[in-house]
């Protein structure tokens, strides 16, 4: 949260790149330039793919970029836990997008959210009139809910942080259902999927922050504000026991 806020304040994706760029760092992650020797295998086949995607997509590159944990070492958080999340993150999205009051604390009565809300969001949702800065930087978190539900099977696919998803299309999941009704439905995908999109938004986001660093556009039409909620919503999904949702780190 607060390299997001330090983003959409003016400060740029050049200070983050002047801070993480030299650290190439990423939980326990270890180095990947000769994509072998201790590594797993799986660690090995997704770098790989996801190197393959970003240069058949003409986005640059880092051979030399850690790679992320195995599938061995994953401990995701139960299908309760994602669903709590990915519901509480989209209807502070909705507040952030300007959703009455009204509706906002009926999701919040009618999915027991609140003691699934982070301290951040419980500040956010009882404000009666933040301002536009903080209300814009919250509005984006629908982009993070998305990836939650699409790791929990209820959201088809993720093509790339390219184009907004249409709100509605997430709302609606929470008007034809109950919190059960949606708790019943939650599926998590398997672990190896999952690491395959931490894995390339962890190389899209090295990128994105190393093309605006030197002073070049997006490349490929990706857009960092999507890719950061992404990369939220994913570095959660694998960190979760050690990094609370405010405090997930978004280093590249």
């Amino acid at each position: 949260m607060r390299i997001r806020n330090s983003l959409r304040s003016g400060l740029g994706l050049a200070l983050v790149a002047t801070l993480f760029l030299p650290a190439l760092s990423i939980g326990g992650a270890r180095p990947a330039a000769a994509l072998g020797g201790e590594l797993a295998k799986d660690e090995i086949a997704r770098r790989n793919r996801s190197l393959a995607r970003m240069l058949a997509e003409s986005v640059p590159i880092n051979r030399g970029l850690p790679v992320i944990e195995s599938e061995a070492e994953t401990r995701f958080p139960s299908a309760e836990e994602v669903t709590m999340r990915a519901v509480a993150t989209l209807v502070v999205g909705m507040k952030g997008m300007g959703t009455p009051r009204a509706v906002i604390d009926k999701y919040v009565s009618d999915f027991g959210l609140t003691p699934w809300l982070s301290p951040e969001e419980k500040t956010f949702l009882a404000a009666p009139k933040p301002d536009d800065h903080i209300r814009m930087v919250h509005g984006w978190r629908v982009e993070a809910s998305r990836v939650l539900f699409w790791s929990i099977g209820l959201v088809d696919r993720l093509d790339g942080p390219r184009e907004q998803i249409e709100p509605a299309a997430l709302t609606a999941l929470l008007q034809k259902q109950s919190r059960a009704g949606l708790l019943a439905k939650a599926k998590l995908r398997p672990v190896s999927a999952v690491l395959d999109q931490v894995d390339l938004i962890y190389c899209y986001r090295w990128a994105l922050v190393d093309e605006n660093y030197h002073g070049r556009p997006a490349p490929a039409g990706l857009s960092d504000d999507i890719a950061m909620e992404w990369h939220q919503a994913l570095n959660w999904l694998v960190r979760h026991d050690e990094e609370p949702w405010d405090d997930v780190s978004l280093d590249t």
